[in-house]
């Protein structure tokens, strides 16, 4: 967790950290940086949960390249 913060530290003056505003008004995302969680993004693009035989570690790779069989 410490590296990590040291890396958006390090890429702020380019990619500030996102700030998320409100709930009214989220803040934009283009040009700050952000955490990315593979499977969450994977769940999200594909609008579907992971299939059970698949895992979480396949899951996210075959969705992005959009294979989706098991």
């Amino acid at each position: 967790m410490r590296a990590g913060r040291k890396v958006y530290d390090k890429i702020a003056p380019l990619f500030p950290r996102y700030q998320a505003g409100s709930r009214d008004m989220p803040a934009p995302v283009e040009g700050t940086a952000i955490e990315v969680f593979p499977h969450a993004t994977a769940v999200l693009l594909r609008g579907d949960l992971c299939p059970r035989q698949m895992g979480k570690v396949k899951f996210p790779a075959r969705s992005l390249r959009g294979n989706e069989s098991t």
